[in-house]
């Protein structure tokens, strides 16, 4: 069983994008299966002035525009 140029070509080709591609997939696979977790990293206490009032001044800058000063909707 002897391969010509052709078909040497045509193997060489099958292989330089089949194999990548079942590489990938693995990957892809593997990646897709892992268990993510996601963590808070910071906790927030709704009686912290501090924070209420980087909420106020986030919210007046960002968000009042559209949805009112006094939180409209």
């Amino acid at each position: 069983m002897s391969l010509n140029f052709k078909s040497f070509i045509k193997a060489k080709f099958l292989f330089l994008i089949f194999t990548p591609s079942i590489i990938l997939m693995f990957a892809m696979a593997i990646y897709l299966t892992e268990d993510k977790v996601a963590e808070a990293t910071v906790t927030l206490n709704p009686d912290d002035k501090v924070t209420i009032l980087l909420g106020k001044s986030v919210y007046v800058q960002n968000c009042a525009s559209c949805h009112g000063v006094k939180l409209e909707g």
